[in-house]
């Protein structure tokens, strides 16, 4: 059983790791003595519990990770960005995908939805307030381009981003002035009232949330 502070040697996990039971496999997947080489052979594992424990491992290589972003399986995906060693070029490749996929109705959406299925705003909203996401998928989140990965395929306005992901971007550390701008014209009162506590806030910025015709911001 994967105990914090167990003794058990990763020379053994690296053994059980082959076990024909996938309950033990998964175990070891689990494990916070499991080398990264290991997981990275369990990502490969034919249980979906096992590959869900690998992406939530903190022990996964980076590498693995970015392979484990692209699974099927929503849940490994949304432990891959929940991952501290998740590449932030992997974070940006889930956003410019889900902005793809929601915008561009041709092939490319339906290779898209195999990999992003259904509602993806739970993975989204974790990655628009990670500080290591990279400025330029915050921006993309900020304008609103990125929408559900499954439009209505006659509809000639392409959905907006759901409030949730913006609210949760407001709260990014890292936002730069330029984005911070964008979020006080945003239509959530929500997204403008978190802005308020923003440590980047600008004088001018400042000036702009004090105008704003929401009496709550």
């Amino acid at each position: 059983h994967p105990v914090q502070g167990s003794q058990m040697p990763s020379s053994t996990l690296a053994q059980l790791a082959t076990n024909t039971n996938s309950s033990v496999r998964y175990r070891v997947a689990c494990h916070p003595n499991t080398t990264a080489t290991v997981l990275r052979q369990l990502a490969r594992d034919s249980y979906v519990a096992t590959i869900r424990a690998v992406a939530s491992n903190h022990n996964t290589f980076p590498e693995t990770l970015e392979v484990l972003s692209t699974n099927p399986d929503f849940t490994t995906r949304h432990s891959v960005v929940n991952n501290p060693n998740v590449p932030p070029r992997v974070l940006a490749q889930i956003v410019m995908s889900s902005c793809v996929s929601g915008n561009q109705p041709n092939q490319t959406v339906d290779m898209l939805k195999s990999a992003f299925p259904g509602n993806n705003n739970d993975v989204l909203r974790i990655i628009a307030r990670n500080p290591n996401t990279p400025i330029e998928a915050l921006e993309i989140l900020a304008r609103r381009e990125s929408a559900s990965p499954t439009p209505e395929p006659n509809s000639f306005i392409p959905p907006t981003q759901d409030d949730s992901v913006v609210q949760s971007l407001a709260y990014n550390p890292n936002l730069t002035p330029e984005i911070i701008s964008t979020l006080t014209q945003d239509s959530s009162i929500e997204v403008r009232k978190i802005l308020v506590r923003h440590p980047n806030l600008t004088e001018e910025l400042w000036l702009r949330l004090s105008e704003d015709e929401a009496v709550s911001v």
